[in-house]
């Protein structure tokens, strides 16, 4: 069996926090990295069979389409206004924007009208295909490391906790951006009080971040220049001109707060402090 090392910062005291797949009731070994504060999978799936999966099975086993639903195009194109409201709001409102794991399009579409000469890439066929052939996006076919040219802004939502080496993928990005370029990143927030137990650690999610890994994860290529937890974990970051010889990790007082937030993790808090008695009435 594969050895239980930290992705961020190579500790080898991980401690369990979950030990199930939450969607499928499978075994799957979530844990949290004594030394840095990551929660990760541990063993590390295979690089290659994640993106075979993501390529071939992600959607289809998730969301049960080949295609997007036209809810999940409403849902898309929503939170694509958002995030080209953050861009704009950080004065980011033009240039060559780059869209890694770009979906359905909709981000890529939307910020070809507000200015930006916008392209993607995406490794769901279907999806891609979608994005094309309605929007008329430039979407190529692939993931973070088929991604060609230098671009001012790169975006990447929703993608990089499924990907199994954050430095790398960290890296990767960095040589994407021309200099002082902007990375805008988003993933999942595990300390959000408002995520259901119920689908918060599963197979297709490899890695799960607060604050201080994620800003760990980019700090030896990039800088913050703002970060947001509404909503998700939102970071916009500025590519260093030099980097880092390593990354800098975070300090004891800020891993001991981030196993606190985790230990908090439950149904109690999420309906209590998470306030999920209110989603149906939302949704």
């Amino acid at each position: 069996m594969q050895a239980m090392v930290c992705v961020l910062c190579d500790g080898v005291r991980l401690q369990p926090v979950s030990d199930r797949d939450c969607r499928t009731g499978e075994s799957l070994i979530v844990a949290q990295c004594d030394g840095c504060g990551l929660v990760q999978q541990t063993p590390m799936p295979d690089a290659h069979a994640l993106q075979r999966w993501y390529a071939e099975r992600y959607r289809a086993d998730y969301k049960g389409v080949r295609e997007p639903a036209p809810r999940h195009v409403l849902r898309a194109g929503r939170i694509a206004l958002e995030r080209l409201a953050s861009l704009q709001a950080a004065g980011v409102v033009r240039g060559r924007l780059l869209d890694v794991g770009a979906g359905g399009g909709e981000f890529v579409h939307l910020a070809r009208q507000a200015g930006f000469d916008a392209s993607g890439v995406e490794l769901d066929h279907g999806y891609r295909e979608f994005a094309n052939r309605e929007y008329g996006t430039r979407i190529a076919a692939g993931g973070l490391d088929d991604a060609q040219g230098r671009h001012d802004v790169v975006t990447i939502f929703h993608v990089f906790e499924h990907l199994p080496s954050p430095l790398a993928a960290m890296a990767r990005l960095h040589a994407l951006l021309v200099p002082g370029g902007r990375l805008f990143v988003e993933v999942p927030w595990v300390e959000a009080a408002d995520a259901s137990p119920r689908n918060l650690f599963f197979r297709a999610h490899v890695t799960y971040f607060s604050a201080p890994t994620l800003l760990a994860c980019a700090s030896r290529w990039f800088e913050p220049v703002a970060i947001d937890t509404h909503g998700g974990l939102k970071m916009l970051l500025r590519a260093r001109l030099t980097p880092l010889a390593a990354p800098a990790l975070p300090d004891a007082a800020a891993v001991r707060a981030m196993r606190a937030a985790v230990a908090r993790i439950g149904w109690a808090r999420y309906v209590v402090v998470g306030r999920a008695w209110r989603k149906p009435f939302a949704k």
